[in-house]
């Protein structure tokens, strides 16, 4: 049977019955060594005492050897070493596991080596009184600088011992495990963090170090195993277990390496004892912490020298049950180093690395690599602390000074990393100091999603200055193939004190998913500036109430928010409370303040645009602060189309910064918005795409406040405008802003109630409205108005040089039952407050200039059963105009409202020579003309009149019928 075997065995009934009574802690020397220990035991009545003696001396090196080395329950394992020796090296040379249920001590400063292959197992009243450091380890034997080894498993190879120093730690084909056992004091029901539920407060751990320290006196009501302030506890085997367990190096170092067959680890002295080195090994093993097991660095008090470092080093690294891997500050010095290495890293339950400072000294680092994944999820078991990572500036509870040193920075790579159900990484600050750098790098993907059992703590990744708070936030990166968010889970840098947020920039080659009300943030909600939000990918996906923003609630300044997907953006819908899925800049503070601050820019850059059901894209202001501009360039196409259901007006116990705009019918608008709804202005609107559908209620908009905040300008260049029931619209109710620019380099369609409108209200002068396109075309009430309430209307100026087809110029706003799609510039105020009305068409009469097409829309299953006609041989297809229904030449106007008529276009005629000789001139027979009843536009953006009514979309070609004989 393999010691691995035994050990397994042995670890199985200890943890069903305890220490057996027959097993019988003992330490038994071997006699191997020149100058062989001895052992004296003496029975108190406190137990067993174990006097260790002799030994054999090599410099300040001591030697010892047992058979067997165990310590019973409340019993002493005493190394009565001379204060010179520097370094005591214990090896077990027989078969059996070292059960350490009592106290391990030595004289003086000197650093204790245990070395047992078999195993080595730490019970519940397992404590060390040593001066230096401690290395228990599973290894076959410790190297030294000179070329020889202390070996446990070849005893008789080592006639002469060194007094060089140890250099490496050598480890045979079945490594044993090491066990820490929960200390006798602490019951597994005792809690050893508490926070507060606010998932907007910081997660304050700083009870669990507490807890451990203050747990007695010296010797007395162990506490796991301790060594002196400054130097290290070192742990490294096979799988290392710490069920409970507590491990506490004030100021020190801690070590946690699970390797596996014939591993070599290095050891170099450093001033806080040494540290290991895992270059030499090939593969690892298990390292699990539960039912609340602390790792602890940290120091005791604001006259220490900082936190300590750890280093943790397996194959699969697990965290439960709220137990945790700290190492905190709160003296004047910089905190330790935290470094996790793992192909797999677990916490659930609550389980938590921390390195927070609360005192003037910089926190420590921490940095988590896991080659395969990292897996965080849910909180501990009241739902008060969630599992995670987290680098902070925090206050204990009864400090009277502000924390003033800075968080330390947080770094994760990975594969793949995980968060869900209430998991978080934070970098944050809750008071002088700031919040540390969070790096995320994960090679595949970033999953976060979900929030607590209870509802109150959002999976998330955040870089915060929390309120009362003066220290900045820092920057949040995140870079990945595929990023993921859902379920109300959060990613954010924001400010709620009066330092200032960092930014966000996020790196998703590949796509960032957002959906179901989950959110990227950048808010202040103080005085201080909030972060830019900066995000490139291929393709950006929100959908279901998944939203990106930058937003000040405070006097602070928003950040800019800018987007760049290679591929597409596509906005849909909304959550389950009605708040829109989409890309946001807004100032949302209360409109009395004078001092709100202004909302910023947002900036977005694709190949393809889609807002829909009720999604937007806005830069608005809800305050007295001003409004950011929208600028969107899509170099293919932008769709904003549809409206979301019905969503409730107020949403009981929702706290988001996002407001809002609701129409009357309870619906939301997909839209396209700077927008203000308070006294700030609002921002203007740039878009530049090839092609521009709104349709279905979608709206691209630019709009005022009865509260006077001013409207911006819209300005859109597009190859093709189309609208269908969809809006273009500037309002304003004061200043003389709120301008329409449409520079179109094809058509401009609109079809079905569609607009471009202006309108001033209040004490506003009326916009304008500029529209230069190759042709305008309208039809079934669709009007371009530039009207006024109480002042000067604006002016409306078309320039088409093929056209403005189905709208007409009037003098005054016409009803909209009429179903005519007008052009007006009028004021209610009276005609002599009326604006221009200029249709640049081919020399034309700007008053007379317009066609008006048919309104009457066949039915389109007409449209498949009308055969297009075919060229016979010999026979030109020719357009014809006859009757009244076309000026002779362009300088003339229409003489009357007669139809246009049609024949097919002629293609070449296969074989024909373009040189043969003149033949005859033949007549053809006369063909009954096709009156024209609607017109297409094909998919070079040609319009093309038909014989038939245009029921299709405007961008559909023509449909032939499949029973039609098509040579």
């Amino acid at each position: 049977m393999s010691n691995k075997t035994k050990a397994k065995i042995f670890c199985i009934l200890f943890y069903i019955c305890g220490f057996p009574t027959w097993a019988i802690a003992q330490v038994v020397p071997d006699a191997t060594l020149t100058n062989n220990s001895t052992v004296t035991p003496t029975v108190t009545p406190d137990g067993n005492t174990f006097t260790i003696e002799g030994g054999t001396e090599a410099g300040r090196n001591l030697f010892h050897s047992f058979r067997e080395f165990s310590v019973p329950t409340g019993g002493t394992a005493f190394f009565n070493n001379v204060d010179t020796i520097q370094n005591i090296f214990t090896r077990v040379t027989g078969g059996s596991i070292s059960n350490i249920d009592g106290l391990i001590r030595a004289n003086g400063s000197a650093n204790l080596f245990l070395l047992n292959p078999n195993g080595i197992i730490f019970g519940p009243n397992a404590s060390l009184n040593i001066g230096g450091s401690f290395l228990g380890t599973t290894a076959n034997s410790i190297n030294f600088a000179d070329g020889t080894s202390f070996s446990a498993t070849n005893p008789q190879t080592t006639p002469l011992l060194t007094v060089s120093i140890p250099t490496s730690l050598q480890f045979g084909s079945n490594p044993g495990q090491i066990i820490v056992d929960r200390p006798a004091d602490v019951s597994a029901s005792e809690d050893i963090g508490e926070g507060n539920p606010n998932p907007s407060q910081m997660v304050d751990r700083s009870v669990a170090v507490s807890a451990v320290e203050d747990s007695g006196e010296e010797n007395q009501n162990p506490v796991g195993l301790e060594v002196s302030t400054g130097q290290t506890l070192a742990l490294v085997g096979g799988d290392i277990a710490l069920p409970g367990g507590i491990l506490t190096a004030p100021e020190g170092r801690i070590e946690l390496g699970s390797v596996g067959a014939n591993s070599l680890v290095s050891l170099t002295f450093n001033d806080s004892g040494f540290a290991l080195g895992y270059a030499g090994v090939r593969n690892f093993q298990d390292i699990q912490l539960s039912q609340g097991a602390v790792v602890n660095a940290s120091d005791i008090d604001a006259s220490g020298e900082g936190g300590g470092a750890i280093q943790v080093q397996g194959r699969r690294v697990v965290l439960t049950e709220d137990s945790g891997i700290l190492s905190q500050t709160r003296g004047s010095k910089d905190g330790g180093t935290v470094s996790i290495q793992a192909a797999q890293f677990i916490a659930e339950g609550g389980g938590y690395v921390d390195t927070t400072t609360y005192g003037a000294g910089r926190g420590g680092n921490l940095s988590v690599t896991a080659t395969d994944s990292i897996e965080l999820s849910g909180t501990n078991p009241d739902g008060t602390l969630p599992s995670g990572f987290f680098a902070q500036v925090d206050v204990e509870e009864g400090q009277t000074l502000p924390t003033t040193g800075d968080a330390g920075d947080l770094t994760i790579a990975t594969g793949r990393l995980i968060l869900r159900d209430g998991a978080q990484v934070a970098s944050n600050t809750l008071s002088e100091g700031s919040g540390g750098k969070l790096t995320v790098t994960a090679s595949e993907s970033v999953e976060v999603t979900g929030r607590s059992a209870n509802g109150l703590i959002p999976s998330a990744l955040l870089t915060q200055a929390e309120p009362d708070s003066s220290g900045n936030s820092q920057e949040l990166t995140i870079s990945t193939r595929l990023l993921t968010l859902r379920d109300g889970s959060e990613i954010s840098s924001s400010t709620r004190g009066t330092g200032n947020a960092g930014n966000t920039i996020v790196q998703a080659s590949e796509r960032l998913i957002i959906q179901d009300g989950a959110s990227i943030t950048a808010l202040t909600a103080g005085n201080g500036r909030g972060g830019n939000i900066n995000i490139e990918t291929e393709r950006l996906i929100a959908q279901n109430g998944g939203q990106i923003s930058a937003t000040t609630q405070g006097s602070g300044q928003a950040g800019t928010l800018t987007v760049n997907a290679r591929e597409s953006v596509e906005l849909a819908g909304t959550d389950i409370d009605g708040f829109p899925s989409g890309l946001f800049t807004q100032s949302t503070g209360r409109a009395t303040d004078s001092d709100a601050g202004n909302a910023d820019n947002l900036t977005v850059t694709t190949r393809r645009l889609t807002v829909r059901d009720g999604a937007a894209i806005s830069a608005d202001t809800f305050a007295g602060g001003k409004g950011g501009s929208l600028t969107v360039n899509a170099s293919e196409s932008i769709e904003v189309t549809g409206t979301s259901g019905i969503v409730p007006e107020i949403v009981p116990g929702r706290a988001f910064p996002l407001v809002r705009i609701v129409r009357a019918d309870g619906r939301l608008s997909s839209r396209l918005t700077a927008a203000t709804t308070s006294t700030g202005e609002a921002g203007n609107v740039r878009i530049s795409t090839g092609l521009l559908r709104v349709r279905d209620g979608g709206s691209v908009a630019v709009n005022g406040s009865r509260d006077k905040g001013s409207a911006g300008n819209l300005e859109v260049t597009a190859s093709d405008i189309r609208l269908d029931n969809g809006i273009i619209t500037a309002e304003t109710f004061s200043g003389d802003r709120g301008n329409i620019n449409l520079k179109v380099s094809n058509f401009l369609l609109m079809r079905d109630n569609s607009n471009i409108t202006v309108t001033a209200s209040g004490d506003a002068r009326g916009g304008n409205i500029n529209i230069n396109a190759r042709a305008v075309i309208a039809g079934i009430n669709s009007d371009i108005t530039a009207n006024a309430v109480n002042r000067e209307a604006g002016r409306v100026e078309i320039t088409a040089p093929e056209g403005i087809f189905g709208a007409r110029s009037r003098r005054e706003t016409a009803p909209a039952s009429n179903l005519t799609s007008d052009i007006t510039a009028t004021s209610l105020a009276g005609p002599q407050l009326d604006g221009d009305v200029l249709l640049n068409t081919p020399d034309a009469d700007p008053t007379q200039g317009a066609v008006q097409l048919p309104e009457t829309i066949a039915n389109p299953d007409a449209i498949a059963q009308i055969c297009p006609a075919q060229r016979r041989p010999g026979e030109d297809k020719t357009f014809t105009r006859t009757g009244r229904g076309l000026p002779a030449n362009p300088g003339e106007t229409p003489s009357s409202p007669a139809t246009v008529g049609l024949a097919d276009s002629v293609p070449p005629v296969e074989g024909r020579s373009r040189t043969a000789a003149p033949q005859q001139a033949v007549r053809p027979a006369a063909r009954p003309i096709q009156p024209a009843q609607g017109l297409v536009v094909n998919s070079k953006g040609e319009v093309i009149f038909t014989a038939y009514p245009a029921s299709v979309p405007l961008q559909s070609p023509v449909i032939p019928n499949p029973a039609c004989n098509v040579q």
